[in-house]
């Protein structure tokens, strides 16, 4: 049952990330020339989500997430998407664990430089033991890496009967 409801929970966070970065992101002007149109668009960088459960049959989750993540947020061509490839090299030199509660504005700091990333997205999972209702929660966090500060936190459940609540709180950038 985990599959199909942590594709459910998926599709309901990427709505929800999406809102985020469209209303902060998208509505900017867009530049005159396809040269300044890639220079303006902001980098995000997607360093992956923090398996809670530490059960290691749904490690496949946060691969799933990260992934389904960055093509929806790239799918828009407004936002510039660091490559899951150069994530994984960065976070092993610079010796980054998955953190889902944040990084301190030093660790940003090395994630802007190493990876020219603007913001970077963390979050976490945990899939319920209980199967009434089986549910799945998604905490996610946008961390804008220049100012060192958490710029957004979503919480998302979905349940196997794909009824959904949505938990949204944003934070002043």
């Amino acid at each position: 049952w985990v599959q199909p409801l942590a594709f459910a929970a998926v599709a309901i966070l990427v709505l929800a990330a999406l809102a985020f970065f469209g209303k902060r992101l998208w509505n900017r002007p867009l530049p005159s020339s396809t040269a300044d149109f890639a220079r303006g668009r902001r980098s995000v960088a997607v360093l992956g989500f923090r398996n809670l459960s530490a059960k290691a049959e749904q490690d496949w989750i946060s691969t799933a997430l990260s992934e389904m993540l960055s093509t929806e947020l790239a799918s828009g061509q407004q936002l510039r998407i660091v490559p899951g490839e150069n994530v994984v090299r960065a976070r092993r030199d610079l010796s980054i664990e998955a953190d889902a509660g944040g990084y301190s504005p030093e660790t940003l700091a090395r994630i802007r430089q190493r990876l020219g990333a603007d913001e970077v997205v963390i979050g976490s999972y945990l899939s319920s033991d209980n199967p009434d209702p089986r549910s799945l929660r998604i905490d996610l966090r946008v961390q804008d890496t220049a100012q060192g500060e958490t710029v957004a936190a979503l919480s998302q459940v979905g349940s196997a009967d794909e009824r959904s609540e949505e938990h949204t709180s944003e934070l002043q950038s």
